[in-house]
């Protein structure tokens, strides 16, 4: 190899080095490195591992924040031999486009296919059809997607403290968040009040009902599933008395009627002691209480699928 040759490719790869490091930079706050800055990056790969999925489970399961805060898919799989999937996003509404992501990552050649949809009155609410949360991280265009998730480790050596899954831990927040495999954010505050989820929802359903559309949609959808032979579940999840009574009385959804289309359709629905569990803001989950619902999902279907 000549000199010049070498000279033109070390130049080469110092420039590409420089372009990749100029956009990891750019990933960054400006101004200095802030900790909170960072979980938004580490938050982006979690997401972006989870939109982009490969489709290779057994279970899936769909809805909003009340099922990626609050269910484990790794205490499924322990005790039902599933490998699970938490396909869940912030204010998640049931359109067929997301329905349809969800279940394209399952395994095709499974014997045992699995769909558990979190019914929740906001998700099938027309602002939840919107799907915001998920539209955001299936916009990221090839770039950003591959230095989130390739350059991850890299950017991290720029902070000034290693990358934990902990987040959420600087001095002016009191709230906590696990990132876990396959979907799960275990989270928590330092200060339980439940008169956060009270203040949240007063308003949620104000000209925001159940869409009666997204339900024909969701129940179409299911009818077609089980046809196929996809097991299809369904739940309401937990949260309080107080903001349950707020969508009870504001949402338009009634669960009675719901559950008997639900069924109709061909899905399971499956019923929870609710009040057994505890929230930390009135909407979602403690880490305790999501772990102890994990099982009881897990165990739920493990006594239908042995006394069918």
């Amino acid at each position: 190899m000549s000199l010049f040759t070498f000279s033109f490719s070390r130049t080469k790869i110092c420039f590409l080095l420089s372009i990749l490091l100029i956009a990891i930079v750019a990933l960054l706050p400006q101004g200095g490195v802030k900790n909170n800055r960072l979980s938004d990056l580490e938050l982006d790969k979690f997401w972006l591992e989870k939109t982009y999925a490969s489709p290779n489970y057994d279970l899936v399961m769909l809805g909003d924040s009340r099922l990626y805060r609050g269910v484990s898919p790794d205490e499924i799989s322990k005790l039902t031999g599933h490998k699970s999937l938490n396909f869940g996003y912030s204010q998640a509404g049931f359109s067929k486009k997301y329905i349809e992501l969800a279940l394209s990552k399952l395994d095709s050649s499974s014997s045992r296919q699995t769909a558990i949809f979190a019914i929740t009155p906001l998700s099938l609410t027309p602002k939840a059809l919107r799907n915001q949360h998920l539209n955001k991280f299936l916009n990221y265009d090839f770039l950003k997607r591959f230095l989130v998730l390739h350059t991850y480790s890299f950017a991290s050596k720029f902070h000034r403290r290693k990358i934990s899954s902990l987040l959420g831990t600087t001095k002016n927040s009191d709230y906590l968040q696990i990132i876990n495999p396959n979907g799960w954010i275990a989270s928590s505050r330092k200060v339980f009040s439940i008169k956060r989820g009270i203040d949240a929802y007063q308003n949620m359903f104000s000209n925001n009902q159940v869409s009666p559309t997204a339900e024909k949609i969701l129940l179409r959808k299911i009818t077609q599933l089980t046809k196929n032979g996809v097991l299809v579940y369904g739940f309401r999840p937990p949260s309080s008395r107080e903001v349950e009574n707020i969508e009870n009385e504001k949402s338009g959804f009634i669960e009675d009627t719901f559950k008997k289309r639900f069924t109709t359709a061909g899905g399971v629905w499956l019923e929870f002691d609710r009040t057994k569990y505890k929230s930390y803001d009135g909407s979602h989950l403690t880490v305790e209480s999501s772990i102890s619902f994990s099982k009881d999902i897990a165990h739920s279907i493990l006594e239908l699928q042995n006394n069918p």
